[in-house]
């Protein structure tokens, strides 16, 4: 006998049939990319800078590799050294970071970034689909 219960339990079944079918269909998307963004830089300089824009330019790919361009702004959230020296000379953010140029900086010394200092980077997150999901190959 087909009763409320019955319903409901079979629209839930459908529900969650439909939902882990697009979970393992789907592609990365720009939120798991502005995601990998932020840990990457948290990882470079921990509790330094914030992603505040994320644009995708275009994504290519197929069902085992795809790639999402984007263009995104990113803040200093804190005063830090803008330069660091090595034996090979001094490297500062711009030459750290592919597709970096400034937006907005209080101060024309490089060794030097302040807390609001805004820069723009323009780059690539290439995914490769694993057993458990699409992976980050740039991370």
């Amino acid at each position: 006998m087909f009763t409320r219960k019955n319903a409901f339990l079979a629209i839930a079944g459908l529900f969650m049939l439909t939902a882990l079918l697009i979970s393992c269909s789907s592609r990365p998307n720009n939120r798991q990319s502005r995601a990998d963004l932020q840990k990457w830089f948290e990882r470079q300089w921990p509790k330094t800078i914030a992603v505040v824009e994320y644009l995708q330019t275009r994504a290519e790919g197929d069902e085992k590799t795809y790639t999402i361009y984007f263009r995104a702004r990113a803040r200093f959230i804190k005063d830090t050294q803008g330069c660091v020296s090595t034996c090979c000379g001094d490297f500062c953010f711009d030459k750290l970071i592919r597709g970096f140029h400034w937006l907005a900086k209080k101060s024309d010394n490089p060794r030097v970034v302040q807390k609001g200092d805004l820069f723009e980077v323009e780059g690539k997150h290439t995914y490769k689909r694993t057993e458990k999901g699409w992976v980050n190959e740039d991370l």
